[in-house]
């Protein structure tokens, strides 16, 4: 009872590359392959779990949570940024963006468990998941040849539709022990706007923001609660990809200070969170050049010279016109940018390019 046959917890690992020319491990993405009878029950588990889960897990973090979407926490991280950047007060603002290496991974088995139970889970549910969990004999799928099985003792399997949910209440543990110092008065929020809410971190599964008052005892608060919660779950900063934007009236000096604290590089731009640029002043036209980079990189995988116009228009309506969509359900796009994507998309259904010379620049 609460207990799975290991031969059904069986996955296949696919590398997936994260970039064109991988070199090492970290280059890769590992994807499990599980079959359909541990799905069946996987996904039976998630059924059961998510509707209990807007109560479960804070407000501030939407990822996978029924009526809670991506635009939620970037509308917010927007926001935060734009305040950072402007404000002139006396107290002034940090916002850190932390990254996870290899989170999912990374993460111990002991402390799923304990979170488990601690979200008062029955036994006979935690035994279930804890055994799709541990029951884990894996081989990795490499130039089509499958190689010996081995077990782990950690980590989730990225491809199971479990997996999400338990690494989402894994994190809600981070959330808790923040909101705890926040109540207690050790960690000083941030406030956007007068009379709004404190705002302290938001949480989309591994994606990180945490805010706090541009001090050094604040910064010491910030990094001391990251460590135990990275010791006790198995979890790890990536501190080369974390970064940190903190207002403009914070000096240099002061400044260096506050990255030798937290061992986390200060940067004037915190680029993207979620896929949208944050942007921190007036957008300019280089903010959206990833946007028309995406479809010119797409045109250019397509052979639209041996495609008939029917079919070029096609793939124009289908993809081209929807791979700005995701970003403009934050921003605006400058008119420069549409005009240029639609002159793009237009010389591939006529011409069968989409790169031509002639189309590359707006008049």
């Amino acid at each position: 009872m609460g207990t799975i046959n290991a031969s059904i917890a069986e996955t296949l690992i696919v590398l997936i590359p994260k970039e064109s020319n991988p070199q090492r491990l970290k280059d890769f993405r590992p994807i499990s392959l599980c079959n359909v009878i541990f799905k069946v029950i996987t996904k039976v588990l998630v059924s059961r779990l998510r509707p209990f889960l807007v109560d479960l897990i804070s407000p501030l973090q939407s990822s996978f949570i029924p009526g809670r979407g991506t635009t939620d926490n970037a509308i917010l991280a927007q926001e935060v940024v734009h305040f950072i950047h402007h404000s002139q007060a006396k107290k002034s603002s940090i916002a850190f963006k932390i990254d996870l290496e290899k989170a999912y991974d990374r993460l111990n088995w002991d402390f799923l468990e304990l979170t488990l139970h601690d979200f008062g889970f029955p036994l006979a549910t935690i035994s279930l998941i804890m055994s799709c969990v541990r029951s884990s004999n894996l081989s990795v799928l490499w130039n089509g040849a499958k190689t010996d099985h081995f077990t782990t003792s950690r980590g989730l399997r990225q491809g199971d539709p479990l997996s999400l949910y338990l690494f989402v209440l894994c994190m809600q543990k981070l959330s808790l022990s923040i909101q705890q110092k926040v109540l207690s008065g050790i960690w000083k929020p941030i406030q956007v706007s007068k009379g709004g809410p404190p705002l302290s971190h938001i949480l989309f599964a591994d994606d990180v923001m945490l805010f706090c008052e541009a001090s050094t005892e604040q910064v010491k608060v910030v990094m001391d609660t990251l460590e135990e919660f990275c010791s006790a779950s198995g979890l790890r900063i990536n501190t080369l990809k974390s970064t940190a934007m903190c207002s403009r009236m914070v000096q240099g000096e002061r400044k260096r200070e506050l990255q030798d604290i937290s061992t986390i590089k200060f940067v004037a731009d915190l680029g993207h969170y979620l896929g949208f640029p944050l942007v921190k002043d007036r957008v300019s036209r280089d903010v959206y050049n990833d946007v028309v980079d995406k479809v010119s990189k797409r045109l250019a995988t397509w052979k639209g010279n041996i495609l008939n116009k029917a079919r070029r228009a096609c793939l124009v309506k289908s993809v081209t016109t929807a791979i700005p969509v995701y970003t403009m359900q934050l921003h605006y796009l400058p008119t420069y940018v549409c005009k240029r994507l639609d002159k793009m998309s237009r010389s591939f259904l006529w011409g069968g390019d989409g790169l031509s010379q002639t189309w590359n620049h707006v008049n």
